[in-house]
């Protein structure tokens, strides 16, 4: 008697032909997972609808089946790696790059292990496929292939300081500053991303400030990818250097940070309003 299926209880039922008039009886028995036959690569319940060509996944849980697909929690301990390039399915030669925390080697205990954070960075959109294989030498399961299609992301690639109120200022006032953001689908991310993740760095040169102006998000405008930002009042003459930086908050892009070239503008003296008498030693 050969029996297969899924996993659990099951009852057979023996009886006669019509007319026969023996009494029929049922077997209650119990179908155990068959030994150990290939792997499987699953996503949790919570993982994001889609993926992108660099995105970080929660977790990866690979299972030992049977030909069956039944899991088999009394599977021995064995050793299991994630691939670390994902080959495209479309174009021969192409790889994503995948880790994980705490290395792609994990070990599966009782039928099961989670590869937990990993990265995917994909070179082109495109569909690939992780793949899972066994390193025991005593036994012998197929591979798991998780299909994935990474699509272009939100993620910052550049950012530019384009323009600023004027090219040289009055000391006395603020300064606009406006930084236009880049992105890998051509789409400027949502304004909650950037009031998270946007910052500007004004800095004095040599005796111009020693510390770095504040400067606050004023004004963004998703349409165009620009930002706007004011800063403090600038009460010392001489030439300021601003640099934009943009560090990832978004959980589903991993974590990144996109800096702009730095340019510089000069602020100049405001109108006189007193004469002071300086000692000749003093000058010199």
């Amino acid at each position: 008697l050969a029996l297969r299926g899924e996993q659990g209880p099951i009852a057979l039922r023996i009886y006669s032909d019509e007319g026969v008039g023996m009494a029929e009886d049922l077997w209650q028995v119990t179908l155990a997972p068959g030994p150990p036959s290939r792997l499987t690569l699953n996503l949790p319940a919570d993982a994001p609808p889609e993926f992108y060509t660099t995105c970080h996944v929660a977790s990866v849980v690979c299972h030992v089946r049977d030909v069956w697909g039944n899991p088999i929690p009394s599977c021995k301990e064995f050793e299991v790696v994630l691939q670390p390039s994902a080959r495209s399915l479309a174009d021969e030669g192409v790889f994503a790059q995948v880790s994980c925390k705490g290395g792609n080697r994990h070990k599966v205990s009782g039928g099961t292990c989670s590869f937990e954070d990993v990265s995917i960075k994909c070179p082109k959109p495109g569909r690939y496929a992780l793949v899972c294989v066994s390193k025991s030498r005593k036994l012998s399961v197929e591979e798991a292939t998780l299909e994935i299609d990474a699509k272009c992301s939100n993620r910052v690639v550049s950012l530019e300081v384009v323009e600023m109120q004027e090219a040289e200022c009055q000391a006395g006032g603020g300064i606009d500053l406006e930084v236009a953001l880049s992105t890998e689908d051509g789409v400027a991310p949502p304004r909650e991303a950037v009031e998270d993740a946007l910052r500007i760095i004004v800095a004095g040169e040599e005796a111009a400030r020693e510390e770095p102006l504040g400067a606050r998000l004023v004004d963004y405008c998703a349409e165009k990818g620009r930002a706007t930002f004011a800063t403090d009042k600038v009460t010392r003459a001489g030439s300021y250097g601003v640099t934009a930086c943009f560090q990832e908050t978004r959980a589903v892009l991993g974590s990144y940070t996109v800096r702009s070239l730095s340019c510089q503008f000069s602020v100049v003296p405001f109108e006189p309003k007193a004469l002071s008498l300086v000692p000749r030693d003093a000058e010199a």
